[in-house]
């Protein structure tokens, strides 16, 4: 397995890791772990990246408007997403600020994307969570993937939220058979760059 020695080499495999995992769809990070606090509590959920922007270092994945994640980012946006590669034994764990975007120029662009298929995840007639009689009754009754028309989902779109999250901070993790590294990073507002240190694993 490869071994680092500087950490910008560190920092550039973690962006560059993460990058690939939206156009590998086999790829571990492609479905990290999301923790946001709820009442004092972290509450945790498997979720999908969608895209990476290294240059503005931002994550992004998607949730409907009524579920219980965006009523905790509304009151803390601080979340940690947790991205572990059992082949390569890494983890990456990145932390940063939220905002949501429903309903705007951004939303409607990742929205346009989505097939019928995927559009049912925000189609659901009672908000995500909610206790139901039947495992599979939550679906208009007119629902169908084979013949309904994309246009006929566009009243969902209220729904659909885009999570964009500022990554501030990186921790990284390689377990290695000649010896474990760990290595951290802080987003500096003031120089604009990447504080870097190397940690015990």
């Amino acid at each position: 397995m490869e071994r680092f020695n500087q950490l910008d080499d560190v920092l550039r495999s973690c962006w560059n890791l993460l990058f690939r995992a939206t156009v590998q769809r086999n790829s571990p990070f492609r479905t990290p772990v999301l923790t946001t606090i709820a009442d004092a509590q972290p509450n945790a959920r498997t979720v999908v990246m969608r895209s990476v922007d290294t240059a503005e270092r931002q994550l992004l994945c998607y949730t409907d408007m009524r579920s219980a994640k965006v009523k905790e980012l509304k009151a803390n946006s601080i979340v940690c997403w947790v991205f572990w590669d059992e082949s390569r034994k890494i983890q990456i764990r990145a932390t940063g600020k939220t905002k949501l975007h429903n309903q705007d120029e951004l939303a409607q662009a990742k929205w346009k994307d989505i097939p019928v298929r995927n559009r049912k995840d925000y189609a659901t007639r009672a908000a995500p969570g909610t206790p139901q009689s039947k495992s599979k009754d939550y679906l208009p009754e007119y629902w169908n993937e084979e013949s309904l028309a994309l246009e006929k989902t566009e009243d969902f779109f209220e729904n659909f939220v885009v999570i964009v999250c500022e990554v501030t901070q990186l921790d990284w993790l390689h377990l290695h058979r000649e010896g474990h590294q760990r290595a951290k990073f802080n987003w500096n507002e003031n120089t604009s760059k990447w504080d870097k240190t190397w940690l015990v694993p």
